[in-house]
């Protein structure tokens, strides 16, 4: 279903960008699965909600988001199936929460990712670099909250079946003949502002639920590592690092003022916005759920030392550092190393990525760089900075324009 929806999509019209031209090897990919945390305008797709909140085109945020960041910061290319509003298995989250949940989970992103690419692959040293990243949960936890407050669900149910999936997407990944996978848990959800609609008295009981939960995931990759010939899963604690950035030490030295309060707040009866702030930078939070983009750098610096490192503990001294090396608290919705001139009108970036749609329109290019089949630098290609789908189509970019004249 989801194949069929991508091939209608991406042959309707194709968008070009220019390619580094001091890109001289093939870069390997990062190839990121998950929800709206990590979506670069997918849902958009698979969906025609429109938000009234003024997010960026088409991310969860007022920016970049985290893997963008990694990207940039890491020098991979990045492949993007991650769609907002994702669960780890629709038919799992809709058995427990009453949910009618449709968007491709973590795992049809698996599987829209292997159509795409898996028959494609038989080279599978080209591949042993390439890093993939499954981030999935939040969604899980949230629609399962009302069922967990009143006991209908019980913490084995939830914990078993959300592992299960999550392990399952690792697996079918780990069978394409990737080697290095990193997945994340499920964040401290009582620091986003959404969870003060959880009475005080029960938010322990749900945290219990999370901390648990992620103490099986952990144990569950460990297993899933001794099944499997990989270089390593490991786990990369969304939990843990959401913390640290809430610490006001760290927060303070990115240069955000509010940690608690969503710069936008919608009446979601009317889907209107009632009130905004004046400065989202110095927000942590975009709206109930989601952080702004610093938030996001921070996050994509952290995953980048944490894959060059493979004993890296975060800290609150750690995190100082990596704000301080990185010059984290600089980096806004306006001013930003990953913008170009003309970033805020386009959404295009410093970086080499592709959402679902056009890396299914250029799978065939992507595996052929990645042979050494195809020259990286001689051809434009399309590339996820380029859609534009806040108006309903794709927009062609004057940009976009002017690089394919440069090659005629």
């Amino acid at each position: 279903m989801y194949a069929s929806t991508i091939i209608a999509f991406t042959t309707s019209i194709s968008l070009l960008a220019c390619t580094s031209l001091a890109q001289t090897q093939p870069n390997p990919h990062l190839i990121v699965f998950g929800n709206s945390l990590s979506d670069v305008n997918n849902r958009n797709v698979f969906s025609e909600y429109v938000s009234p909140i003024p997010y960026w085109h088409g991310r969860f945020s007022n920016g970049p988001v985290w893997n963008e960041y990694l990207a940039y910061f890491s020098n991979y290319t990045l492949i993007n199936f991650a769609v907002g509003g994702a669960v780890s298995n629709d038919t799992f989250v809709n058995s427990i929460s009453g949910q009618n949940i449709t968007l491709p989970s973590a795992n049809d992103q698996v599987d829209l990712y292997q159509s795409v690419f898996g028959n494609l692959i038989t080279n599978k040293t080209a591949i042993q670099n390439d890093i993939g990243v499954i981030e999935i949960g939040g969604n899980d936890a949230l629609y399962s909250i009302p069922g967990m407050l009143t006991k209908n669900i019980t913490f084995e149910t939830f914990s078993t079946g959300y592992v299960y999936s999550v392990i399952n997407a690792a697996q079918k990944f780990i069978n394409l003949g990737y080697r290095k996978i990193i997945i994340t848990d499920i964040p401290d959800l009582q620091l986003v502002p959404s969870f003060n609609i959880v009475p005080t008295s029960l938010a322990p009981t749900i945290m219990s639920y999370i901390q648990q939960t992620n103490a099986l995931l952990s144990s569950a990759i460990n297993i899933l590592v001794s099944k499997n010939s990989v270089d390593y899963v490991r786990l990369f604690s969304f939990y843990n690092y959401f913390r640290i950035l809430a610490n006001p030490t760290v927060a303070s030295a990115l240069n955000i003022t509010n940690v608690s309060n969503p710069c936008y707040v919608v009446n979601t009866v009317s889907n209107s916005v009632v009130s905004s702030c004046t400065n989202s930078d110095q927000y942590m939070y975009i709206d109930t759920f989601h952080p702004e983009t610093r938030p996001h750098a921070f996050f994509g610096a952290v995953a980048n030392e944490f894959i060059k490192n493979q004993n890296f503990v975060l800290t609150t001294s750690s995190a100082l550092q990596i704000i301080q090396n990185y010059n984290l608290s600089s980096i806004s919705s306006v001013s930003n190393p990953l913008f170009i001139a003309n970033s805020s009108t386009t959404g295009m970036l410093n970086i080499n990525e592709y959402n679902i749609s056009n890396a299914a329109k250029n799978a065939g290019f992507l595996v052929k760089v990645q042979n050494g089949t195809d020259n990286p630098n001689g051809t434009a290609k399309s590339s996820a900075n380029t859609l534009d789908l806040q108006k309903g189509g794709f927009v062609l970019i004057s940009a976009a324009l002017i690089c394919i004249l440069s090659f005629i």
